[in-house]
C-alpha cells in the first residue's frame, strides 16, 4: 500500500507531500492538480518509456527534470502501463477496456485465465477428425490404399500372372502420377512468374526509394555550397567589427558634447565682450561689488578643468583625448579671467587691455570650436565610411548580418557532419566529386523511368514478405516435384526390372510390402495419437467455458450491487462483443447498447473482477472522475461496490473527483476516508 507520495518536482507541485490511507480521495475543480498528481503516481508505478505514447506524454508535459517518490508500507511494486491503465486505473472519466488489442496485458489475462488465448474447442473438433475411423477422409483413404497395395504386393508374390497384373497395374498408377507431374510443372511456372514478378516490384521501389534518398542528398549539398558562398559573403561581420563602428560613435558623442558646452561657453562671453565696450565708451566706474563674484568663477574654472581631464581618461583615440585636456585649460583660465575681470570692474576703473584680453578670450574659445566641429565632421565621416563599408544603412542592420552568420555558421557545421558521413562511406573526399556522382546515378534514374514517388515503407515490407512466402513455397513445390518425379523414374526402373528374374522381383516386393506395413503402421499410430490429444482439448474447452461462465458471475454479483434490476452477464469469449447485459425489460443487451450509465456500470465491475482475479490481494486502484455518467444513487452504489471490494481484497483505493457530493457520499460510506482538497 502506498503510505505517502511526495513530490520533488512534477507539473505546478514542489517539494509537496500526500499521505495516504487506504481509501484516498483528492477533492478539488479544474486545473487544481488532480491530473497532476495521477500522472506523478503512474509514472514512479510504471515508468513508461520514453519511446512509447505515455512517456512521450509525460515528458512534453512535464518535462525531463521531474522527481516523485512514492513510499509504500510495505514491499515497492511495478506495474506494466498498458496493464495499468487498462485495469487498474481509470483516467479522465474512461471506463473503457480495451479486450481486442493482442497486448501484453490482455495476453496476461488470457493466460492467468483461460488457456493462453487458445480455442481449445475448435482444436479438439480437428482432432476428433483425425481420430475418426471413417474412410471419407484422406488420411484414412491413405491407409486404405496402403492396405490395397499390401494385397496387391502379397498377390504378386504367389504367382507370376498376379505380378503381371500388378505391374500393369503399377503402370496406370504412373500414368496419373506423371499427370500430377505436369499439372506440378505449371504450378511450378505460375509461382516463378509471380515470384519474378514481385521481384521486379521490389527493385523498382528500391529504385525509387534511392532517387528520393540522392535528391535529399544532392539538395543538402547545394544547401552547402550555398551556405559557404554566403558566409564568405558575411566573413567580416563580426562583433569586434561592431566595436569599432561602437568607438567611433562614442568618440563623436564625446565631441558633440564638447562642442555643445563650448558653444554655450562662446555665447556666454559674447555679451561679456559687448559690455565692456560700452563701459570704455562711458568712461564710467560701478561701485565695489567684485567679491561676491569672484569665488562663483573660481569654482567653475575647476569644474571646467576636471570636466576636460574626465573626458581625456574616457576617450579612447589619443587626439580627442588630448583635445579634451586642451578645452579644460583654456575654459578654466577664461574663467579665472572673468573673476578678475568682475572684481575689477567693480572695484574700480577697468583698463581697456582687460577688454582686449576678453576679446582674445573670444576668439580662442571660436577657434576651439571650429576644431571641435571638424573633428565632428571627420568622425561622422569615418562612420559613414564605415557602414558604406560594410554595406548597411545603420548599426542594427549590422547587428543582423552577425546574426545571420553565426545562424548560418551552425547549420552549416550540422550539415557538413552529414555530408562527411556520405563522403566517408563512399571512399570520396571532396563534396564537388559527390555533387557529380548524385548527379550522374540521379539522370541514370531518369533516363530508366523512375519515378519520385512509390510505395510506403509499410507497402514495401509487405511486398518483401509476400515474395518471400511465394519463394518458399516455390521451393517446396519444386522438393515435392523432384521428389514425385524420382519416386516416378524408381518405380518405372522396378517395373522395368520386375520383368527379369523371379527373385530380384520377389525381393523387390518384400521390401515394398515392409515399406507398406510401416506407412500403415505409422498411420494408425498418428490416429490414436489424435484421438489422445482430442480428449485432453476437449477438457481444457471444458475448462474455458467454466472460467467464462465464473467470470459472468463474478461480474454479476459486483453489478448487482449498483444496478439491482440487472441479473445477468455472460460472456462468451474475451471480446466486448461476446459480452451481453441483462437490461430492465429482461432482454439481453450487447456493450454497444448499454446506456452511458449502464455501461460504465458494467465496465467498473468488470475492471473490478478482473483486478481482483489477475492481482489477488493488497492491490492497488486509481480512479479519476469515475462516476460521471451514473446519478446520485448509482454513485453511491458504486462507492459501496468499491467498499466491498476493498474489505474483500484488502485493495487501496485513490479517488479523483472535482464533484462536491461524490465527496461528501464518500465521507459518509467509507470511515476513515483520506480527503485533500486542492486550491487554485
Amino acid at each position: 500500500m502506498i503510505r505517502e507520495l511526495k513530490i520533488r518536482n512534477f507539473g505546478r507541485f514542489k517539494n509537496t507531500s500526500f499521505p495516504m490511507d487506504r481509501i484516498t480521495l483528492f477533492y478539488g475543480r479544474n486545473e487544481t492538480g488532480k491530473t497532476t498528481i495521477f500522472d506523478a503516481i503512474f509514472s514512479e508505478l510504471c515508468k513508461p518509456k520514453a519511446t512509447k505514447k505515455q512517456g512521450r506524454r509525460i515528458r512534453k508535459r512535464y518535462g525531463d527534470n521531474t522527481e516523485v517518490e512514492v513510499v509504500f508500507s510495505d514491499q515497492p511494486v511495478t506495474i506494466d502501463e498498458d496493464e495499468f491503465l487498462n485495469l487498474y486505473a481509470v483516467h479522465s472519466g474512461n471506463m473503457g477496456l480495451d479486450l481486442k488489442s493482442n497486448s501484453a496485458w490482455t495476453e496476461k489475462i488470457k493466460a492467468d485465465l483461460f488457456t493462453g488465448g487458445i480455442d481449445p474447442a475448435k482444436i479438439s473438433r480437428e482432432l476428433a477428425n483425425l481420430a475418426s475411423t471413417s474412410n471419407a477422409l484422406k488420411h484414412n483413404k491413405e491407409l486404405s490404399s496402403l492396405k490395397s497395395k499390401q494385397e496387391v504386393i502379397q498377390g504378386e508374390l504367389t504367382g507370376l500372372k498376379e505380378k503381371e497384373r500388378s505391374l500393369l497395374q503399377r503402370e496406370l498408377d504412373i500414368v496419373e502420377k506423371k499427370k500430377n507431374l505436369s499439372l506440378q510443372e505449371k504450378t511450378l511456372g505460375a509461382l516463378k512468374t509471380e515470384a519474378v514478378a514481385l521481384e521486379q516490384e521490389l527493385a523498382a521501389a528500391g529504385l525509387i526509394r534511392e532517387k528520393q534518398e540522392l535528391s535529399v542528398l544532392l539538395l543538402k549539398i547545394k544547401s552547402s555550397f550555398a551556405g559557404r558562398e554566403k558566409l564568405v559573403r558575411l566573413k567580416g561581420c563580426s562583433h569586434k567589427e561592431l566595436q569599432k563602428f561602437d568607438a567611433l560613435q562614442k568618440n563623436l558623442d564625446v565631441i558633440s558634447n564638447l562642442l555643445i558646452q563650448g558653444e554655450a561657453e562662446e555665447n556666454h562671453l559674447l555679451p561679456a565682450e559687448e559690455r565692456g565696450d560700452k563701459q570704455l565708451r562711458m568712461g564710467e566706474q560701478p561701485a565695489d561689488q567684485g567679491g561676491q563674484h569672484k569665488t562663483g568663477f573660481l569654482v567653475a574654472a575647476i569644474l571646467v578643468f576636471l570636466a576636460g581631464a574626465g573626458g581625456a581618461i574616457f576617450i579612447s583615440d589619443l587626439l580627442m583625448r588630448i583635445a579634451s585636456v586642451i578645452t579644460g585649460v583654456l575654459l578654466s583660465f577664461i574663467f579665472l579671467l572673468l573673476g578678475a575681470g568682475k572684481s575689477k570692474r567693480f572695484t574700480g576703473f577697468q583698463p581697456a587691455w582687460d577688454h582686449n584680453k576678453l576679446r582674445e578670450l573670444l576668439k580662442l574659445k571660436r577657434q576651439n570650436n571650429k576644431e571641435l566641429r571638424e573633428q565632428a565632421q571627420s568622425k561622422s565621416g569615418e562612420i559613414a565610411d564605415w557602414l558604406k563599408a560594410h554595406r548597411v544603412q545603420s548599426r542594427d542592420e549590422y547587428l543582423k548580418l552577425i546574426f545571420e552568420r553565426e545562424e548560418l555558421s551552425s547549420k552549416q557545421e550540422r550539415l557538413q557532419i552529414e555530408l562527411r558521413q556520405e563522403l566517408e562511406q563512399r571512399g570520396l573526399n571532396d563534396l564537388r566529386l559527390l555533387a557529380l556522382e548524385v548527379e550522374r546515378r540521379l539522370n541514370v534514374l531518369d533516363e530508366q523511368g523512375v519515378g519520385n514517388s512509390g510505395k510506403g515503407e509499410s507497402d514495401v515490407r509487405l511486398l518483401q514478405i509476400e515474395m518471400e512466402v511465394k519463394w518458399a513455397q516455390l521451393e517446396e513445390l519444386n522438393r515435392k516435384y523432384s521428389d514425385l518425379k524420382t519416386m516416378v523414374a524408381e518405380e518405372m526402373g522396378g517395373i522395368n526390372a520386375s520383368f527379369g528374374t523371379l527373385a530380384p522381383e520377389i525381393a523387390a516386393k518384400e521390401v515394398l510390402l515392409r515399406e507398406n506395413l510401416e506407412a500403415q503402421q505409422q498411420l494408425e499410430l498418428d490416429r490414436e495419437a489424435a484421438g489422445l490429444a482430442e480428449s485432453i482439448f476437449s477438457e481444457i474447452a471444458r475448462d474455458s467455458s467454466r472460467n467464462f461462465r465464473e467470470l459472468g458471475g463474478d461480474i454479476t454479483g459486483l453489478l448487482k450491487e449498483i444496478l439491482p434490476d440487472r441479473n445477468e452477464v455472460e460472456i462468451l469469449k474475451f471480446d466486448e462483443s461476446a459480452v451481453t447485459v441483462v437490461d430492465g425489460g429482461g432482454g439481453k443487451r450487447t456493450l454497444e447498447h448499454l446506456s452511458a450509465g449502464t455501461k460504465d456500470s458494467f465496465l467498473l465491475a468488470a475492471r473490478l473482477a478482473l483486478a481482483g482475479k489477475c492481482w489477488g490481494q493488497g492491490g492497488l486502484l486509481l480512479i479519476d472522475e469515475p462516476f460521471q455518467a451514473l446519478d446520485t444513487a448509482r454513485t453511491a452504489n458504486a462507492l459501496r461496490l468499491i467498499k466491498i471490494f476493498i474489505e474483500k481484497y484488502s485493495w487501496q483505493v485513490i479517488i479523483f473527483s472535482k464533484e462536491e457530493g461524490l465527496m461528501a457520499q464518500a465521507k459518509t460510506i467509507f470511515s476513515g476516508i483520506k480527503i485533500h482538497q486542492l486550491q487554485f
